[in-house]
């Protein structure tokens, strides 16, 4: 006897099995098996946290997953797959698209392409269609590659690529090359994401990019994020975990530098970038200044990214090098000195530009 349902039972079940199709967006992820960069994969639980919390099916990650195009160790693959699989228990589909990072001189044999060996992942090597959205991997070759495209016929494009006038500094500084956004604007149906440049922003009503969810170099500053397409709408989910946790300090060492290294908040594990301040006649205790730093590091359990000088030049004028002192040149004069408080050629060369 066929099994009858009723109305309404058939309308709860049809209720239940709705389907919902949204994607997380992410890039430039640049990962790295370090130290330093400990915290980048840190990135994978949140995105399953947020793929189960936003009943994602997919997840994109626009390029620049590695950092070192094709210098990885195996232990840095044997995690990432690790972390894929962990991916994979939330999303069902993940689509990798190359970027400009993922290869070195040879972009027909990116270094993760492997990754599509897993089940439900796919590396785009070259510009794909998944289900109905057009993915354009980064290529040396763009013009050539792209035009074969009709991109009005795509709703979304997906791409790693570099725009001109696109900001990659906080201090509003922008890239002087790449495609023009006007190529992009003539697109009015077509929304363009795209991964590579790491500062969150949209170039243009139709043109945005996602960023990193995180910062890369010191002194970023950027509110990191991830998109969210749900209803056929982008909007942003902040990735805050990491932000208040790279210092990048400066300290003068004509003061206490204990006193000022003293007044920061810092937690264990922070990473610490030290620019030391110093006057010509302070430079041969560079290195002093510099153990000091270290040391107060590894008592603090700090992670010491690096430490720099950086001259502070004279207010009373500068010297020439052609200057003479009692028939003596002022270089003849600094090489001398250099010499005898057994300074390196570096802090020699610096002497000079100050001159």
């Amino acid at each position: 006897m066929p099994l009858i349902f009723s109305h309404h039972s058939m309308r709860k079940r049809l209720k239940v099995k709705r389907k919902v199709n949204n994607k997380l967006i992410t890039a430039d992820l640049h990962l790295i098996d370090g130290v330093r960069e400990e915290y980048r994969w840190k990135i994978f639980p949140w995105l399953v946290e947020i793929g189960k919390r936003e009943f994602c099916d997919s997840l994109y990650i626009l390029g620049d997953i590695g950092d070192r195009k094709d210098h990885h160790p195996g232990s840095f693959v044997n995690r990432l797959i690790s972390n894929f699989r962990l991916l994979l228990e939330v999303f069902k589909n993940i689509v990798v698209v190359k970027g400009n990072h993922d290869y070195d001189k040879d972009e027909l044999t990116p270094f993760f392409d492997f990754i599509s060996a897993i089940p439900n992942i796919q590396f785009v090597g070259e510009p794909t269609v998944i289900d109905g959205s057009l993915f354009l991997p980064h290529t040396r070759a763009r013009v050539r590659k792209w035009n074969s495209f009709n991109l009005d016929k795509y709703s979304y494009v997906y791409l790693h690529t570099t725009v001109l006038g696109a900001k990659i500094h906080d201090s509003g500084y922008a890239i002087k090359e790449g495609f023009s956004i006007g190529d992009f604007k003539s697109f009015k149906n077509t929304m363009f994401i795209s991964g590579d440049i790491h500062i969150p922003h949209n170039m243009s009503s139709n043109f945005m990019y996602v960023g990193s969810p995180y910062p890369i170099r010191f002194g970023d500053e950027y509110q990191g994020r991830v998109l969210l397409i749900k209803d056929e709408k982008a909007t942003s989910i902040n990735y805050n975990s990491l932000r208040k946790h790279i210092w990048k300090i400066k300290v003068k060492a004509d003061s206490d530098i204990r006193q000022q290294l003293d007044k920061y908040k810092w937690n264990v594990g922070d990473y610490v970038k030290v620019e030391i301040s110093l006057h010509p006649s302070e430079f041969h205790e560079y290195q002093g200044f510099r153990k000091y730093v270290s040391e107060f590091c590894k008592k603090n359990k700090l992670v010491l990214c690096s430490t720099e000088m950086k001259p502070i030049k004279s207010t009373r004028g500068t010297m020439r090098k052609t200057t003479t002192m009692r028939g003596v040149r002022a270089d003849s004069i600094l090489k001398e000195f250099c010499k005898q408080q057994k300074l390196s050629g570096e802090q020699l060369e610096i002497g000079k530009e100050l001159l």
